[in-house]
């Protein structure tokens, strides 16, 4: 596991959706290249839309 997958690891455990949201931003990035400033604003709100939801139906992050 590389440091990257470490971290999203123990920010699920302690429900860091900070750590959560940079590192899915630094993903997209990597992955995309440059990035438009409104794709990264819908990507973090929907990623904290579902991590809200997963903690309030006791979804599990990992293991979906």
């Amino acid at each position: 596991m590389n440091a990257a997958a470490r971290r999203a690891v123990a920010a699920v455990a302690g429900q860091d959706t900070a750590t959560l949201l940079e590192l899915l931003e630094a993903h997209h990035v990597h992955t995309h290249g440059n990035v438009s400033p409104e794709t990264i604003r819908k990507y973090r709100l929907g990623a904290r839309t579902w991590l809200e939801y997963a903690a309030n139906q006791a979804v599990k992050v990992l293991h979906p």
